[in-house]
């Protein structure tokens, strides 16, 4: 047999065995105790359990899918979570986001066509597949897209995704309040994470592009949040699924997809730090582009445009900030290494 548990509306960990118990049809005793009644209900069974939804009663969730290993030895259990949940023999799969072109593109359609019968993919699928790749592949950010294809075309929802928070609302009535909108998801989010972890994750947003822990330190620590904190902080915010972590040919980079950013943008404006903020961004780039000019000029040229290449989307975000604040001093210093003398 199997059983889902959905723990989204349990409000503490120490609830976590009474959801669990309520789904399997367990009675609770005063002598006996919830997970005790748990473990003797399922000791002698093959059976899967689902714990949905465990990230904000992860410690509960844990708590009990170790108990569940060790006492019921052939029940399976699988947890869903923006977290590990950090127990032994735990297998931690990663689900990665939808590929733009294939399945993300075909959930585009069907939800599409749930909005608008007419909707044909056929005639724009050069349009969604762009859209879904702006979307980071995110399903419930591509749904909330779709259901705009009743009066706006894929093209047309692609030019106002700078605004993607305010754009992407009205999920089904029926579905959790956290899940209605792209931004109430992400709050969701954020709202879990610990206060350090968030003024790192706000700071990060400035990032527009891949960086390593020694431009999160360079940009986001300060006075407030301390460059030996930033690298616990990095981690929780990898495990917590606020952050990417890729290996790449100059080693691990961390990035943050762009509904992320977007929120954590808003957040840093906010906190009033984007401005000091975006000047040690501005002055990280300018220090990247020194080291890259020095491998252009040298023997390590191929080097030098690889690292460029990887630096292109921060050094452009930096430059449009600098041309937005009428700052041409700064724009000019930041492109000048690699212009041609």
């Amino acid at each position: 047999g199997a059983w889902l548990v959905e723990l989204a509306e349990v409000a503490s960990p120490d609830e976590v065995p009474r959801a669990t118990a309520e789904a399997l049809g367990v009675p609770g005793t005063p002598s006996r105790a919830l997970t005790d009644s748990i473990i003797a209900t399922l000791r002698h069974r093959h059976a899967l359990v689902v714990l949905d939804n465990c990230e904000h009663v992860v410690g509960g969730a844990a708590s009990l899918a170790a108990t569940l290993a060790e006492g019921a030895p052939d029940i399976r259990v699988l947890a869903t979570s923006r977290e590990p949940l950090g127990v032994r023999e735990e297998r931690v799969i990663t689900v990665a986001p939808l590929d733009a072109a294939g399945a993300a593109a075909d959930l585009f359609a069907e939800r599409a066509r749930a909005a608008d019968p007419h909707f044909d993919i056929a005639r724009c699928r050069a349009d969604v597949e762009e859209l879904c790749g702006r979307l980071d592949g995110v399903p419930l950010a591509i749904e909330l897209a779709a259901a705009r294809a009743r009066v706006l075309t894929p093209l047309e929802i692609t030019a106002r995704l700078d605004e993607r928070l305010r754009l992407l609302t009205g999920g089904r009535r029926t579905d959790a309040a956290r899940h209605r909108t792209l931004r109430a998801t992400v709050q969701w989010s954020y709202d879990l994470l610990r206060s350090g972890e968030r003024t790192l994750f706000v700071r990060l947003a400035v990032f527009a592009g891949p960086f390593d822990l020694g431009a999160a330190e360079a940009v986001a620590a300060d006075i407030e949040l301390a460059a030996l904190d930033v690298d616990d902080h990095l981690a929780a915010l990898v495990d917590r699924s606020m952050l990417i972590v890729e290996s790449g040919p100059f080693g691990r980079r961390f990035r943050m997809l762009e509904t992320m950013r977007s929120f954590g943008a808003e957040r840093l404006e906010a906190t009033g730090a984007s401005a000091a903020v975006g000047a040690r961004h501005s002055e990280w780039c300018r220090a990247r582009l020194a080291a890259i000019r020095r491998l252009l000029l040298g023997a390590e040229e191929v080097e030098g445009v690889a690292r460029l290449d990887e630096l292109w989307p921060n050094l452009r975000a930096a430059v449009d900030r600098a041309l937005g604040r009428c700052d041409q001093a700064l724009a000019v210093a930041l492109v000048r290494p690699i212009v041609a003398e």
